[in-house]
């Protein structure tokens, strides 16, 4: 499948389409979140993740020194943060790829 590549241009806009998608993606599915530091994707990964979980705010933040985040929502998000990684770095040795093939989570 080709990948969608869509660019937001405010917060607002990023924040509207993290809600939409939420109402229709399923798991399993990967998102890729690109951008300058400071640029939204964190914004964008909060406002899907409180998307999915109408019950109680889900605080949530950047996994930049953790690495990932999950939060439990239906379905799970799975929040990696890659950016520090190099080329060389075995994702296997860090617990993460079991996470990007998580089939039941995004």
């Amino acid at each position: 499948m080709e990948p969608i590549k869509i660019r937001t241009a405010s917060e607002n806009a990023t924040k509207l389409l993290a809600g939409k998608l939420a109402e229709i993606i399923k798991a399993p599915l990967i998102i890729a979140l690109d951008g300058d530091l400071g640029a939204g994707k964190t914004t964008f990964v909060s406002c899907l993740v409180n998307n999915f979980n109408h019950i109680k705010k889900i605080r949530v933040q950047s996994p930049t020194f953790a690495l990932a985040r999950s939060y439990p929502t239906n379905p799970v998000v799975h929040h990696l943060d890659l950016y520090r990684l190099d080329q060389s770095t075995n994702l296997a040795d860090l617990g993460l790829l079991e996470l990007i093939d998580d089939k039941n989570a995004i």
